[in-house]
């Protein structure tokens, strides 16, 4: 005998889905297994969230007025402990599919713009898994925080928790003075210890300046720094066309238009080159010291070398002193 699980949407015969000796095939067949393992799961009667079970035992008063145990439903127990909202892994879907156009464009946008799907992996405004999958966040967020508030409820909240976060993040980086006064003691350290010796007043200055010089230009390049853009998906629903009478046989026509999905995708922020500032400062000893440094590398590689021509000649000025037998 083939089982059914009746799905309570619109009461319709569709509904009912039959779940004995399926064998998905086709193009849908993973999304067919995926509803075949849900309707089946032994667990489907389990609220969403941690921690909950699919029934619980109450006590009750039996008949004879004695406390009995009795198992009831996870929705009617989570009830009577306060629960105004109890969600379980069907309505995810259920509630997806139940929302217009509209409703679904301004869902993606804002659970696209705070992490809770992803825009790239849902298509226009289509009930996929992306988007009932963030849905099913949402509820299970509603669950573990005592079903108090709807999964609309939940995406506002975390939808001003990010604003709220965002807002303390949101802003140009800038070097403020006591950190330029570190990279600036981080750097003289570093120029003294490869000089291997007190620094020059000139020395210091140089060094002063161009890593001053530097971070200023970092501070002004980071004020102009874009802040990136949200994803945003919209929905214009279909008009009839009209025509209205202005005056006389003077009319003005309004023409049919078609529904339209649109989607304009987010763009990241831009970065500060944080990177490129410590090769920048990095490079402020180099400038001091690696010219030097040629020169002192020439200047010992010409000494060896006068030292080779003045041992060569002294060779042979011994050699030419040497008396000659005959």
């Amino acid at each position: 005998m083939v089982s059914s699980i009746y799905i309570p949407r619109t009461g319709s015969v569709s509904d009912i889905i039959d779940t004995d000796n399926v064998v998905p095939d086709g193009e849908d067949k993973d999304t067919t297994q995926l509803i075949i393992d849900l309707l089946t799961d032994p667990d489907r009667n389990k609220p969403l969230g941690t921690g909950f079970q699919s029934n619980y035992d109450m006590q009750v008063d039996g008949p004879d007025g004695t406390q009995i145990i009795k198992p009831v439903s996870a929705e009617e127990y989570l009830t009577q402990q306060g629960y105004r909202h109890v969600y379980f892994a069907r309505d995810a879907g259920e509630v997806a599919r139940d929302l217009n156009k509209d409703n679904i464009a301004l869902l993606k946008t804002q659970m696209s713009n705070v992490g809770i799907m992803d825009a790239s992996k849902t298509i226009g405004l289509a009930v996929d898994e992306e988007f009932i999958k963030g849905i099913k966040q949402l509820m299970e967020f509603s669950m573990n925080t005592g079903g108090k508030i709807s999964w609309l409820g939940a995406l506002s909240a975390v939808r001003s928790d990010y604003n709220a976060r965002k807002a303390m993040t949101t802003g140009s980086p800038k070097i403020e003075k006591e950190e330029i006064d570190e990279l600036l003691n981080d750097t003289l350290t570093k120029a003294k210890a490869r000089k291997g010796g007190a620094l020059s007043t000139e020395e210091r200055n140089y060094i002063s300046s161009r890593v001053t010089g530097i971070v200023g230009q970092f501070n002004r390049t980071s004020a102009n720094l874009g802040q990136g853009t949200p994803a945003e998906f919209g929905y214009v629903a279909a008009r009839e066309g009209s025509t209205r009478v202005i005056e006389g046989d003077l009319t003005v026509s309004t023409p049919s238009t078609m529904a339209q999905e649109t989607f304009t995708p987010g763009t990241a922020a831009q970065e500060p080159d944080v990177e490129g500032l410590q090769e920048d400062i990095s490079g402020v000893v180099d400038e001091v010291f690696e010219g030097r440094e040629d020169l002192e590398k020439q200047s010992q590689a010409a000494g060896q070398i006068g030292a080779r021509a003045a041992n060569t000649i002294n060779s042979l000025t011994s050699l030419s002193r040497r008396a000659v037998n005959r």
